[in-house]
């Protein structure tokens, strides 16, 4: 837990009980603090997938779990107030990840093209 970033920062998560009506936005704010740690990772470079920051989440969150549904609205308000992170779902398969805005397919073509040249 301690290389996720859920140590001191995580002692109380974040549960429909203690936060209400605000339960999606502070957890998308708990999902902002972890992606912090994870997401520039080496094994992760930018970019996680649903699935996969649902698994580590959780594992990290130990027997306080979050539901797909609960962490796939959490991810959709993220993308919306986050200056860092976004939602990307692919067209063609439904995959949906989290990314850094920095990691978006313009800034990845103009990087491509800025090599080429």
């Amino acid at each position: 837990m301690f290389n996720m970033g859920m140590t001191d920062n995580f002692t109380s998560h974040v549960s429909k009980e203690i936060s209400g009506k605000k339960f999606y936005v502070d957890l998308a704010q708990e999902i902002e603090k972890f992606l912090n740690n994870v997401i520039e990772s080496e094994r992760f470079s930018g970019v996680i997938g649903l699935v996969d920051l649902y698994c580590l989440y959780n594992r990290a969150r130990g027997t306080d779990l979050v539901s797909p549904g609960d962490l796939n609205i959490a991810c959709i308000g993220l993308s919306e107030f986050s200056n860092k992170y976004m939602l990307k779902t692919y067209k063609k398969t439904g995959i949906k990840c989290i990314q850094l805005r920095s990691f978006n397919e313009k800034a990845y073509f103009e990087r491509i093209a800025d090599h080429l040249a």
